[in-house]
């Protein structure tokens, strides 16, 4: 048998260290934890993971998108996370940044910004997308319950 040649083992080292990191990850959103909680972890573990300078979680809201979540030094704009979703439904790369869209069903919720100094590999951008699809129906099923906590309160108050 000969031996695997080193890039070989790189990328199989690559390959392992991402998978350890998205099973980490899925188990923190699988807790009993509140959800600001849990992404917060989540967003760090990915940008330890990464050693990126910032992971940032961005929603769509009526006045635009707004950046929900961060780890990191917050440096991302608007401008920047809508650059990179102008460019379709996949991970995108603009300038520094890795931007995966946050789709749930037909709609896209948001987007995932990972800003580092380094092209990702491979499998860090299949962790980026894998989290992004991942935090997709948390998101929706954490906002669904903030309109059923405002239509509780609306029809208590009549």
């Amino acid at each position: 048998m000969t031996a695997p040649h080193r890039s070989e083992t790189s990328h199989e080292g690559r390959a392992s260290r991402a998978l350890s990191a998205l099973a980490g990850i899925s188990a923190e959103l699988a807790s009993a934890r509140a959800l600001e909680s849990t992404v917060d972890r989540a967003l760090g573990t990915l940008r330890a993971f990464l050693d990126a300078q910032q992971v940032s979680l961005w929603l769509h809201a009526p006045q635009g998108l707004v950046l929900t979540f961060a780890a990191g030094a917050e440096t991302t704009t608007e401008e920047d996370v809508r650059r990179g979703l102008r460019l379709g439904d996949s991970l995108q790369v603009v300038r520094d940044l890795e931007v995966a869209p946050i789709i749930l069903g037909d709609r896209r919720v948001g987007a995932l910004v990972v800003r580092t100094t380094r092209a990702l590999e491979d499998e860090e951008r299949m962790l980026l997308t894998a989290l992004a699809n991942l935090l997709a129906p948390e998101l929706a099923h954490a906002e669904r319950s903030r309109q059923l906590e405002v239509e509780v309160a609306a029809r208590t108050a009549e």
